[in-house]
């Protein structure tokens, strides 16, 4: 099995259950304020900061898009107390790499969901984190899928499964 199918396969019951995570549902049932929007945009700076202090990117923080838009939004920066990394072995941060890259993908859908909801006047094009898809997302999650196509042995695909693990645990903790 290759390890992209194998990380599918072995976190499939994580991202379905933060797939319904609330505020999963309530973006895509469109029953969402403005405040509340805030409150989730602050839950995935909380999910994300951590386990971006602890992979060496060399890409632009997903972080930094979060920061943007909440400003964007309120005019204020986001001030939270001091966020701990979290600890990954080389190998299990290519398995968060897969979680965190991959969660753009789904950030491009529910960007135009957001869009299309007449309670926050959400302009797509002003934003960083949901937002459509484009080509830095794209260059980004081709990176990620290179680095998983790489060869790697049975030891060393758990390993990188753990990270991915460790990575959707992380994020339910946060939003659920």
């Amino acid at each position: 099995m290759t390890l992209i199918n194998n990380l599918r396969s072995r976190t499939k019951e994580l991202h379905e259950k933060l797939d319904k995570a609330p505020h999963s549902i309530a973006i895509f049932n469109q029953n969402i304020s403005r405040e509340y929007f805030l409150e989730i945009l602050m839950l995935n700076y909380k999910a994300y900061l951590p386990i971006e202090k602890s992979l060496s990117m060399e890409r632009q923080p997903i972080s930094r898009w979060i920061e943007h838009d909440y400003f964007e939004l309120t005019q204020r920066d986001i001030h939270l107390p001091n966020i701990e990394s979290i600890s990954f072995t080389p190998l299990e941060m290519i398995g968060a790499f897969y979680v965190v890259e991959g969660s753009l993908l789904g950030g491009a859908v529910i960007g135009k969901k957001l869009s299309e909801n007449k309670n926050l006047d959400y302009n797509i094009n002003s934003m960083q984190f949901y937002t459509s898809s484009n080509e830095e997302r794209r260059a980004r999650w081709k990176a990620t899928l290179k680095l998983l196509k790489e060869d790697y042995s049975t030891s060393e695909m758990d390993e990188i499964v753990m990270g991915a693990i460790k990575t959707f645990n992380h994020f339910i903790n946060i939003m659920t």
